[in-house]
């Protein structure tokens, strides 16, 4: 984005655009946390059959909880969808308010410099606005959810909550450790996918001149280069988190 344009740097216009979307977040994270909550009807559903049902044969009580729990999982995907459907208006919101910006900026940017800009800053608003219905955003609001299971398990058993401790730690750490193995070839996969939309673009708004002046292979051989180039980055960061991943899963089944 043009810094001209307002005064105001793109960094106060992002967060601007995201503090907009604080009503719809804080809605998206309330429906998360309750949602997350629900998560243990099943697990006291099965502690009042083992408590109550078993010992009475009880088929009323029995059918009653059932109908307890069915509801209360049936109000948990239906919270699950209404996160997601949150956080996705709330990404379309701010790609609303902040497109428009950003594609008078790269236009003014092409009539000050011509072919100096590209249509990359969109691209880039999208990749925001596809984040907000996430997983990564969805997660957080099971953040305090999960420590009330600490809690439960720490009343049941002190050993019980010190090995999901363990089993967290590690996998927070795996998890950490494959975002530093990928992270160069994903970033450098990056880079070369722009370079490669960027060259595709000078080519095909000059494809007149390239034509007459002979230029179309040689052109072509360096954006196929660019190409093969990504594909091998992207390679190399899915074999470095293949070990990793591997092993997130293998701790989550062992717990």
């Amino acid at each position: 984005m043009s810094n001209s344009v307002k005064g105001r740097s793109p960094e106060s216009e992002l967060r601007e655009g995201l503090e907009a979307q604080r009503p719809l977040l804080r809605r998206s994270f309330l429906f998360g946390l309750v949602a997350s909550l629900l998560v243990l009807a099943p697990t006291v559903y099965m502690f009042e059959v083992y408590g109550r049902v078993v010992d009475s044969r009880n088929l009323t009580t029995l059918l009653m909880l059932t109908l307890f729990v069915l509801a209360a999982l049936a109000v948990m995907e239906a919270l699950e969808w209404a996160r997601s459907e949150t956080l996705r208006h709330a990404g379309d919101e701010l790609e609303r308010a902040l497109m428009p910006r950003v594609y008078r900026a790269v236009f003014h940017m092409n009539l000050v410099r011509p072919g100096s800009a590209s249509t990359q800053p969109l691209q880039d608003l999208r990749v925001i606005r596809d984040f907000l219905p996430s997983p990564a955003v969805a997660a957080l609001p099971e953040l305090p959810a999960a420590l009330l299971f600490m809690i439960i398990l720490y009343v049941v058993s002190p050993w019980l909550a010190f090995l999901a401790l363990a089993g967290a730690v590690v996998q927070v750490g795996l998890a950490w450790g494959n975002e530093k193995r990928t992270q160069p070839p994903l970033a450098q996969a990056n880079k070369l996918a722009i370079q490669g939309q960027q060259q595709a673009d000078a080519m095909m708004r000059h494809a007149d001149v390239v034509r007459a002046m002979g230029m179309r292979p040689a052109l072509f051989g360096k954006w196929w280069d660019l190409q093969q180039a990504m594909l091998v980055a992207q390679a190399e960061a899915s074999e470095r988190a293949w070990v990793l991943t591997s092993l997130t899963k293998v701790v989550q089944t062992a717990m």
